[in-house]
Protein backbone atom coordinates (compact mmCIF):
# COMPACT_ATOMS: atom_id res chain seq x y z
CA UNK A 1 0.00 0.00 0.00
CA UNK A 2 1.53 2.93 -0.69
CA UNK A 3 0.82 6.68 -1.43
CA UNK A 4 0.03 7.98 -4.32
CA UNK A 5 0.79 12.08 -5.27
CA UNK A 6 -1.18 14.67 -6.69
CA UNK A 7 0.83 14.72 -10.18
CA UNK A 8 0.17 10.60 -10.95
CA UNK A 9 -3.54 10.81 -9.24
CA UNK A 10 -6.11 13.89 -8.64
CA UNK A 11 -9.79 15.62 -9.39
CA UNK A 12 -11.63 18.48 -10.95
CA UNK A 13 -14.67 19.87 -9.19
CA UNK A 14 -17.75 18.86 -12.12
CA UNK A 15 -20.80 19.42 -10.30
CA UNK A 16 -21.49 21.19 -6.91
CA UNK A 17 -23.64 19.60 -4.32
CA UNK A 18 -27.50 19.79 -4.64
CA UNK A 19 -30.59 18.35 -2.24
CA UNK A 20 -31.27 15.83 -5.25
CA UNK A 21 -27.04 14.81 -5.75
CA UNK A 22 -23.87 15.23 -4.17
CA UNK A 23 -20.85 16.95 -5.51
CA UNK A 24 -19.10 14.86 -8.09
CA UNK A 25 -15.29 15.06 -9.65
CA UNK A 26 -13.66 13.82 -12.77
CA UNK A 27 -9.97 12.16 -12.25
CA UNK A 28 -7.23 13.37 -13.78
CA UNK A 29 -4.59 10.58 -13.95
CA UNK A 30 -0.91 11.20 -15.10
CA UNK A 31 -2.18 14.46 -16.27
CA UNK A 32 -4.48 13.07 -18.20
CA UNK A 33 -7.89 14.05 -18.19
CA UNK A 34 -10.58 11.09 -17.71
CA UNK A 35 -14.03 10.30 -18.35
CA UNK A 36 -14.23 8.78 -15.11
CA UNK A 37 -16.59 10.77 -12.75
CA UNK A 38 -16.83 9.53 -8.62
CA UNK A 39 -18.72 11.48 -5.54
CA UNK A 40 -16.85 13.63 -3.84
CA UNK A 41 -15.30 17.42 -3.57
CA UNK A 42 -11.86 17.28 -1.74
CA UNK A 43 -9.22 14.50 -2.83
CA UNK A 44 -7.97 13.68 0.93
CA UNK A 45 -5.55 11.04 0.08
CA UNK A 46 -4.91 8.55 -2.09
CA UNK A 47 -3.25 5.25 -2.18
CA UNK A 48 -2.07 2.23 -4.66
CA UNK A 49 -2.84 -1.37 -3.34
CA UNK A 50 -1.70 -3.54 -5.51
CA UNK A 51 -2.69 -2.59 -9.35
CA UNK A 52 -5.74 -0.90 -7.78
CA UNK A 53 -6.59 2.67 -6.61
CA UNK A 54 -8.11 3.40 -3.53
CA UNK A 55 -9.29 6.97 -2.82
CA UNK A 56 -10.50 8.83 -0.08
CA UNK A 57 -12.73 12.21 -0.96
CA UNK A 58 -14.77 14.04 1.47
CA UNK A 59 -18.18 16.63 0.05
CA UNK A 60 -16.83 19.87 1.64
CA UNK A 61 -20.12 20.44 3.89
CA UNK A 62 -18.71 21.85 7.26
CA UNK A 63 -21.86 20.89 9.48
CA UNK A 64 -22.19 17.51 7.92
CA UNK A 65 -19.23 16.26 6.29
CA UNK A 66 -19.02 12.83 4.46
CA UNK A 67 -16.91 10.49 3.37
CA UNK A 68 -16.70 8.21 0.29
CA UNK A 69 -13.65 5.29 -0.31
CA UNK A 70 -13.75 4.11 -3.96
CA UNK A 71 -11.76 1.06 -5.02
CA UNK A 72 -10.58 1.53 -8.67
CA UNK A 73 -8.88 -0.84 -10.99
CA UNK A 74 -6.15 -0.08 -13.25
CA UNK A 75 -8.23 1.31 -15.73
CA UNK A 76 -10.46 3.49 -13.21
CA UNK A 77 -13.44 1.20 -13.34
CA UNK A 78 -15.20 1.36 -9.71
CA UNK A 79 -14.60 -2.05 -8.58
CA UNK A 80 -16.62 -1.44 -4.60
CA UNK A 81 -17.38 2.15 -2.60
CA UNK A 82 -18.58 3.26 0.66
CA UNK A 83 -19.85 6.33 1.59
CA UNK A 84 -19.81 7.00 5.37
CA UNK A 85 -22.29 10.33 6.79
CA UNK A 86 -24.71 10.86 9.09
CA UNK A 87 -27.51 13.09 9.43
CA UNK A 88 -26.30 16.36 11.71
CA UNK A 89 -22.73 15.02 12.36
CA UNK A 90 -19.87 16.01 10.25
CA UNK A 91 -16.64 14.17 10.06
CA UNK A 92 -13.31 14.94 9.72
CA UNK A 93 -10.94 12.53 8.14
CA UNK A 94 -7.33 11.46 9.74
CA UNK A 95 -4.75 9.58 10.95
CA UNK A 96 -4.90 7.32 7.80
CA UNK A 97 -2.41 4.54 9.27
CA UNK A 98 -1.77 1.70 6.61
CA UNK A 99 -1.44 -1.63 8.99
CA UNK A 100 -0.92 -4.45 6.49
CA UNK A 101 -0.71 -4.76 2.60
CA UNK A 102 -4.47 -4.82 2.72
CA UNK A 103 -5.75 -3.52 5.63
CA UNK A 104 -5.84 0.35 7.01
CA UNK A 105 -7.21 2.33 9.97
CA UNK A 106 -8.53 6.36 9.84
CA UNK A 107 -10.18 8.02 11.60
CA UNK A 108 -14.04 9.88 11.05
CA UNK A 109 -15.99 10.72 13.14
CA UNK A 110 -14.51 10.71 16.52
CA UNK A 111 -10.79 9.03 17.53
CA UNK A 112 -12.06 5.99 17.57
CA UNK A 113 -10.66 4.19 14.65
CA UNK A 114 -12.87 2.90 11.22
CA UNK A 115 -10.63 0.09 9.64
CA UNK A 116 -10.79 -0.85 6.33
CA UNK A 117 -10.20 -4.55 4.70
CA UNK A 118 -8.98 -4.68 0.82
CA UNK A 119 -9.26 -8.01 -0.54
CA UNK A 120 -7.75 -9.55 -3.43
CA UNK A 121 -11.02 -10.96 -4.72
CA UNK A 122 -14.34 -9.82 -3.85
CA UNK A 123 -16.51 -11.59 -0.80
CA UNK A 124 -20.14 -12.16 -0.82
CA UNK A 125 -21.54 -10.43 2.23
CA UNK A 126 -25.16 -9.48 3.17
CA UNK A 127 -26.53 -6.35 2.68
CA UNK A 128 -27.22 -3.78 5.66
CA UNK A 129 -24.32 -5.71 7.64
CA UNK A 130 -21.87 -2.34 7.57
CA UNK A 131 -21.94 -0.55 10.46
CA UNK A 132 -23.99 2.31 11.12
CA UNK A 133 -22.32 5.29 9.93
CA UNK A 134 -21.29 3.40 6.39
CA UNK A 135 -23.33 2.56 3.64
CA UNK A 136 -22.40 1.07 0.19
CA UNK A 137 -21.98 3.45 -2.83
CA UNK A 138 -23.44 0.65 -5.17
CA UNK A 139 -26.90 -0.56 -3.85
CA UNK A 140 -27.33 -3.97 -4.20
CA UNK A 141 -23.96 -4.99 -4.89
CA UNK A 142 -23.38 -8.23 -2.44
CA UNK A 143 -19.99 -9.34 -3.65
CA UNK A 144 -17.50 -6.62 -2.26
CA UNK A 145 -14.28 -6.16 -1.74
CA UNK A 146 -13.67 -3.80 0.70
CA UNK A 147 -14.45 -4.75 4.45
CA UNK A 148 -15.56 -1.83 7.03
CA UNK A 149 -14.95 -2.14 10.59
CA UNK A 150 -15.47 0.00 13.66
CA UNK A 151 -15.20 -1.01 16.99
CA UNK A 152 -16.43 2.30 19.31
CA UNK A 153 -15.11 2.87 22.39
CA UNK A 154 -18.08 4.75 23.71
CA UNK A 155 -20.57 2.75 21.67
CA UNK A 156 -21.37 6.40 19.80
CA UNK A 157 -21.56 4.53 16.64
CA UNK A 158 -22.89 0.81 17.35
CA UNK A 159 -22.59 -2.33 14.95
CA UNK A 160 -25.65 -3.01 12.97
CA UNK A 161 -25.19 -6.68 14.43
CA UNK A 162 -25.67 -5.20 18.18
CA UNK A 163 -28.76 -2.93 17.22
CA UNK A 164 -30.10 -5.99 15.62
CA UNK A 165 -30.16 -8.44 18.57
CA UNK A 166 -31.05 -5.59 20.98
CA UNK A 167 -34.31 -4.69 19.11
CA UNK A 168 -34.96 -8.64 19.08
CA UNK A 169 -34.60 -8.81 22.67
CA UNK A 170 -36.47 -5.50 23.18
CA UNK A 171 -39.27 -7.11 20.97
CA UNK A 172 -39.10 -10.63 22.94
CA UNK A 173 -39.75 -8.93 26.20
CA UNK A 174 -42.82 -7.27 24.39
CA UNK A 175 -44.20 -10.44 23.86
CA UNK A 176 -43.85 -12.09 26.64
CA UNK A 177 -45.16 -9.14 28.73
CA UNK A 178 -48.09 -8.82 26.25
CA UNK A 179 -48.72 -12.79 26.60
CA UNK A 180 -48.79 -12.47 30.80
CA UNK A 181 -51.12 -9.78 30.20
CA UNK A 182 -53.76 -11.59 27.93
CA UNK A 183 -53.29 -14.69 30.27
CA UNK A 184 -54.34 -12.67 33.39
CA UNK A 185 -57.44 -10.94 31.40
CA UNK A 186 -58.85 -14.47 30.26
Amino acid sequence: MQPITDTEFRIERVSASTPEQTETSRIWLHGQRTDVIIDGAWLEACLRVGDRYLAFLTHDCPFEESLSIHLLDQTLKPLDGISMGLTYTTGHFRNLTPETPDRLHFDFYDDTPWYLQIREQPEWRLPGTDPMGSRRIRHGHRYRYLVIEHKPSRGLIPNTRDRYHKLRQYWHKVRRHSDHNKSSVT
